[in-house]
């Protein structure tokens, strides 16, 4: 379901803005284990409270 969605089923938006959706990295991805490798980056990015940036 989109955020719209959600919305006009009446999911308050505060509650939809705690959510996060993963989506990957780009690594340029194409396997199932390489996606999941990217989406498992993201999370560490995210979670190590990274820019992804390469230095």
């Amino acid at each position: 379901m989109t955020r719209k969605e959600l919305i006009a089923q009446g999911v308050c938006e505060e509650r939809l803005n705690k959510v996060h959706s993963p989506i990957g990295l780009e690594l340029n991805a194409e396997t199932p284990e390489e996606i999941a490798i990217s989406i498992m980056a993201e999370i560490i990015m995210l979670r190590n409270d990274s820019s992804g940036i390469k230095i």
